[in-house]
């Protein structure tokens, strides 16, 4: 069964810089004795890379959703429960896709933590990675990571406190989103990389609130990343 820490569920994007909407699906000649032939359903873009907040202008602590942002949550389901973690969204640039990031405590500093590959592991993890492609509100693909690293660099969940870090080149693969296997003939796309700085809006008092599939609530950032290779077209 899928075992992650984030809910399947989309961000709303609050204050993205950019914007648009998500591309119209490219429609397949529909053969003469069929009238609702399927669309085509382009595969996620690749080429991401990207700069979320600088030193100078954090991402934060305001403008995720109607309050201010908060960065860690406490999951109370999955192989992490109980675990203060970090984790954030990204919008993608001219789409409605995100990009799902989270590093669990100890918050070791300077350390690259290997996003988990195994969708299906009941094993607690340091660190994990979705890619959503988002259409009409719906998730229609789930990718997940082949490799990649995240790096904390700075960390406080105090108000005002900074995280920041980077996100190392990245592969993703596409899995079923009930089972967690990879999909036969799926979609791939690839993070260049990324860097976030990251304020806290509120003091983070580990709220076990948080459940992942009930509970819509890991921020999303004002930044878009932007992709630099256009994507592939894929019949579904």
């Amino acid at each position: 069964m899928l075992n992650r820490l984030f809910a399947v569920l989309v961000v709303p994007l609050a204050t993205a810089c950019g914007g648009g909407g998500s591309p119209p699906p490219v429609i397949v000649d529909s053969p003469p004795d069929k009238e609702d032939s399927p669309a085509a359903l382009e595969c996620p873009p690749t080429g991401l890379a990207g700069a979320i907040g600088t030193d100078a202008d954090p991402a934060g602590p305001d403008g995720c959703g109607a309050g201010a942002c908060d960065w860690y949550q406490v999951p109370t389901m999955g192989p992490n429960t109980g675990v203060n973690t970090f984790a954030f969204a990204i919008g993608i640039e001219g789409t409605d896709d995100q990009l799902q990031f989270d590093f669990a405590s100890p918050f070791l500093l300077n350390m690259p933590q290997n996003f988990l590959t195994d969708a299906t592991s009941t094993t607690a993890f340091p660190a994990s990675a979705a890619y959503l492609q988002v259409v009409g509100g719906n998730v229609e693909r789930l990718m997940f990571p082949m490799d990649g690293t995240i790096t904390l660099t700075a960390q406080s969940d105090a108000l005002n406190g900074l995280t920041k870090g980077t996100i190392s080149m990245t592969n993703f693969r596409e899995i079923d989103q009930t089972t967690g296997a990879d999909v036969a003939g799926g979609c791939t796309n690839t993070v260049n990389g990324l860097t976030f700085v990251l304020e806290q809006g509120v003091a983070n008092v580990q709220k076990p609130t948080r459940a992942p599939g009930t509970d819509n609530t890991i921020p999303a950032i004002k930044g878009r990343l932007t992709a630099t290779t256009a994507p592939a077209t894929m019949i579904r």
